[in-house]
């Protein structure tokens, strides 16, 4: 995860097959024993956001490969140049005892420890639920048409996630969300009688929606 160079896409092929094949669990899925979310059980989780480890698995290690390089800011990715620099930079902190023995002898034996969690201050105020970065998916001016995927099922993901919460400002974001999962597919081909259905929707509960 250190390499700097562009050439990472059989990394990113080797971490694809490999990532959430080790015995390993998150701080996360410590909180939450009954957690089986990909994101939790990868070795990945500690130090890439949630976003891009479900992106590595819902697109595959080409994919990944072109937003790791990239600058990104979509409702499944928020990555860039400055926040790959940031983990190269925590990662080496974290190893910065074994640097040397390393190029010293090659041979070398690492004895592990867990990798501190890498907190993203780019992702600081950000709302991350199931595979989505909600300001973004929000976003209908940017994105207007951005695929759900699974809408039906994703609503509970977006309910829970929001209610635990529990403060006006989420609740907002809730009702809008509810917005674009309930009324997108349906009002798209019409933009006026999207806007007027979702003003409509403003006021009613999300069963309502």
């Amino acid at each position: 995860m250190m390499y700097t160079g562009s050439n990472v896409l059989p990394l990113a092929r080797f971490l694809y097959v490999t990532h959430n094949k080790q015995a390993f669990r998150s701080e996360d899925e410590e909180k939450d024993k009954n957690s089986s979310s990909t994101d939790s059980k990868s070795i990945l989780a500690p130090l890439l956001p949630k976003a891009m480890i479900c992106f590595l698995e819902n697109y595959g290690p080409e994919k990944f490969s072109e937003v790791f390089l990239g600058n990104f800011d979509t409702p499944e990715a928020i990555w860039n140049h400055e926040m790959r620099r940031f983990m190269i930079e925590k990662i080496a902190a974290h190893i910065s005892d074994f640097t040397p023995r390393l190029l010293s002898n090659t041979h070398a034996m690492y004895q592990y420890h867990p990798v501190p969690k890498v907190n993203f201050p780019a992702l600081e105020h950000e709302l991350f639920c199931n595979i989505y970065y909600l300001r973004n998916l929000c976003n209908t001016t940017k994105y207007p048409t951005w695929p759900i995927k699974n809408q039906v099922c994703r609503l509970p993901c977006f309910v829970n996630f929001l209610e635990k919460r529990n403060a006006n400002f989420f609740f907002l974001s809730f009702l809008f969300t509810c917005r674009l999962i309930c009324l997108r597919t349906v009002w798209m081909p019409g933009r006026e009688r999207w806007r007027r259905s979702r003003l409509q929707c403003q006021w009613k509960t999300p069963t309502q929606c």
